[in-house]
């Protein structure tokens, strides 16, 4: 037989169905549907909540951040809703695109995804939480990518050199000239697969621009 109770829950809109799941003492199981984006903007400005570890750390029934990205689409706009444009940046929360982490990566030298993590614990204004390195496919095909970026721009030194010269530098010309001719060297195996490799960039650039 169904108790009273629960024919009024059955029937009950999901504002009333949240009314009542937070008077439980048990945790509610709660769906976006459960909240509009007002009561969410409401909730992070009454708690003064503006990082997911703040959130975390709230006490009491709350939304979770499942919820907040379901509405807004991410974090950062349900943060942006409540606080306005400008509050990602007063707040310290870093950015999240792929550039950016990937300039970190090189900036910081970063060799293994826990060195990424024990950097974000120590400066989470700066670094991104880990989530952002598996949404970007893990922290090893990202390393990859940056490893390219820094190869990319070491090629186009070394290419310089070569033309101003007209010829193959040395390894002594390039050290000179700050060219990291020893990572270049580390990434294709050997000078003449480096060499070789610039030679074809150039030749098939040259047939594009006829």
């Amino acid at each position: 037989m169904i108790s009273k109770f629960v024919k009024k829950l059955i029937n009950a809109s999901p504002e009333k169905v949240r009314d009542v799941n937070f008077k439980k003492k048990r945790k509610p199981y709660a769906s976006a549907d459960s909240y509009s984006e007002d009561e969410l903007i409401e909730f992070l400005i009454r708690r003064s909540i503006r990082t997911m570890g703040q959130l975390k750390k709230a006490r009491g029934r709350k939304p979770t951040v499942y919820i907040f990205r379901k509405i807004f689409g991410s974090w950062n706009n349900a943060i942006k809703a409540a606080f306005g444009e400008d509050s990602i940046n007063i707040i310290g929360e870093p950015p999240s695109d792929l550039g950016y982490i990937i300039k970190l990566i090189n900036d910081y030298n970063i060799k293994e995804v826990m060195e990424y993590i024990a950097l974000r614990k120590k400066k989470p204004d700066i670094f991104p939480s880990s989530y952002h390195l598996y949404k970007f496919g893990g922290f090893i095909k990202i390393k990859k990518i940056s490893e390219l970026y820094t190869v990319g721009d070491h090629l186009e030194e070394y290419a310089k050199l070569k033309r101003k010269l007209g010829r193959i530098p040395t390894p002594k010309e390039c050290r000179k000239d700050h060219v990291a001719i020893d990572e270049l060297v580390e990434y294709f195996e050997t000078r003449r697969k480096l060499n070789d490799f610039i030679d074809g960039v150039e030749r098939a650039s040259n047939e594009k621009s006829k």
